[in-house]
This record gives structure tokens, C-alpha cells and sequence, in this order.
């Protein structure tokens, strides 16, 4: 499969500017490819496959061709994430394969507001109010709204992913079993009661069922934390067993975060970022 096929990329360093909106008529023959030219600018790093180094339209195709891509965020997600989010989202829009945007901050509540956003009957103050108790513990909605406003842009529907807070309360507390029998009715079925199983479980059958009406040939984002996607396992697992979707992840870490992403069980992409100046 193309997926298995793909090795993991390690980045360790990149400065890319904007696009420019025109290649010369006379670049030379065989000159790199670059991204097209698009709102936002690029994260900084460098991007490595195995002991090779990748150039960023090596990894934008490898993700083009597929049909789940996962960008991960770290705690808080910091600006430089959201960034390569964004950044990831307007070219595979450009490629026109992109049919939807998942959002794993929002719960299945704000479903309702973010599809009047996405179609343009609500404006971003509106969106913000119907879903503030419908956004994650520790989302922000600000730096959300690049991508938010992309989507509307382009008329992309933008999917709510996550289990409500209240229902993974109650089974932090005391197992599914807490759980009143209409909200059981609303779950996937689920084999662990950790609050972390139930969020996956959650995320993958959002996106197994987007799929069931999706055109031939669509692909979705998914934005969700890094904790979910890493390590072959998880949710992107837990949506490929139950549809065969090929998927890819990227996950964004900061340099000398960690070192086991060089076991390339860790991530199909890695891209470290530089430490935030002090």
C-alpha cells in the first residue's frame, strides 16, 4: 500500500519565504518546484526523509496524493503549528482534492455553527460565541481563524471532531458505564474507557462517516493533537481498519523535543521547528 510504502521524514531545520507569484519565463530547466503562490508564509525548519533531506513540494505531494492527511499540533498549539496548518490546507485545496477540513478542537456541538459559517450565513463573531463552550479545553480561537477563514473562503466544510467535555468527564469518573444510556447511543463502539481511547474513537467515526457521502476521490484534513496520531497508532489506525482510507501524518515538534522520532514508527513526517527565541 502507498501508505507503508512512504518513509517518515525527520525535519531539523527550514526558511522558506512566500512563494512568489510568477516564475521567471527564463528559470532555468530542472529548477526546484515551488509551492503556488498562496496567502501565508512558511513555518520555519528543514525537511529530511530518512538520512536524505526532502524539499517542502516533495512532502506537500506525498500528502496530495493520499486520502486522509492528519496535521498534528502540540499542547496549546503553538503559532508556528498552525502556521504549517494553514500552509499544508491552501495547497492541498490548490490541488482540488480537498473536500473538508476536520477540526479536533471543536466538539460535535459547534457542528451546527461551523457549517453556517462555512457557508456564509454567520459571521466569525457569531461563530465565536455559538461555539465558545463547544471549543476544547485550551484551544484558541483566534489563532484558529486563518484556517477557519480559508474555509469559508473556499466554501470547504469545516467538521467539529471531538466528544463533548462533559461526556469524557463522566467516563474519566466512572467508566462508560456512568454514561446515561441516549449519550452511550451517540458513541462508536468503544474498547476502552480511557478518556484518551474515547476522544480517538470519536475523531476516527466522525471521519469514517464523512466519507460515506464524500465525492469519489475526496480527501480531508484532519487537525488534531500530536498525541493522537503518533506511533502507528491511535486515530488514524482506528479509521484505516474500519475504511482502508490511505492516510499520511506530519506532527510538528520543537528541536530537541524529542528523540525518538527517528524510530520511523513515530510519524509518516516530522517537522521540528526551532525553539522559540528567548
Amino acid at each position: 500500500m502507498l501508505r507503508r510504502l512512504l518513509f517518515p521524514c525527520v525535519c531539523i531545520a527550514l526558511l522558506f519565504g512566500c512563494a512568489s507569484s510568477k516564475e521567471g519565463a527564463g528559470a532555468a530547466e530542472g529548477a526546484p518546484r515551488k509551492p503556488p503562490p498562496l496567502a501565508s508564509e512558511l513555518p520555519r525548519g528543514e525537511l529530511w526523509r530518512t538520512a536524505r533531506r526532502a524539499g517542502f513540494m516533495e512532502v506537500l505531494d506525498a500528502l496530495a496524493g493520499t486520502d486522509v492527511v492528519y496535521l498534528g499540533e502540540r499542547p496549546g498549539a503553538p503559532a508556528a503549528d498552525r502556521l504549517m496548518q494553514l500552509r499544508v490546507v491552501e495547497y492541498l485545496a490548490d490541488r482540488g482534492r480537498l473536500h473538508a477540513v476536520g477540526l479536533a478542537c471543536f466538539e460535535r456541538p459547534a457542528q451546527a455553527a461551523l457549517d453556517a459559517y462555512s457557508q456564509a450565513s454567520i459571521d466569525v463573531d457569531q461563530l465565536r460565541e455559538r461555539t465558545r463552550s463547544s471549543l476544547r479545553p485550551g484551544a484558541d480561537f483566534a489563532s484558529l481563524l486563518p484556517i477557519l477563514e480559508l474555509a469559508r473562503r473556499l466554501r470547504l466544510p469545516l467538521l467539529a471532531l471531538s466528544v463533548e467535555s462533559e461526556i469524557e468527564d463522566r467516563v474519566r469518573a466512572g467508566g462508560l458505564e456512568a454514561l446515561p444510556e441516549k449519550a452511550r447511543r451517540t458513541l462508536p463502539a468503544i474498547g476502552s474507557s480511557r478518556p484518551a481511547a474515547l476522544e480517538q474513537a470519536v475523531i476516527a467515526d466522525r471521519v469514517v462517516r464523512w466519507f460515506l457521502t464524500a465525492p469519489d476521490d475526496a480527501q480531508i484534513a484532519v487537525l488534531a493533537p500530536n498525541r493522537h496520531l503518533v506511533r502507528r497508532s491511535g486515530l488514524p489506525e482506528l479509521a484505516f481498519q474500519r475504511n482502508g482510507k490511505r492516510y499520511l501524518t506530519l506532527v510538528p515538534l520543537e528541536e530537541g523535543e524529542r528523540r525518538e522520532v527517528f524510530d520511523f514508527s513515530y510519524a509518516d513526517f516530522v517537522w521540528i521547528m526551532p525553539k522559540p527565541a528567548s
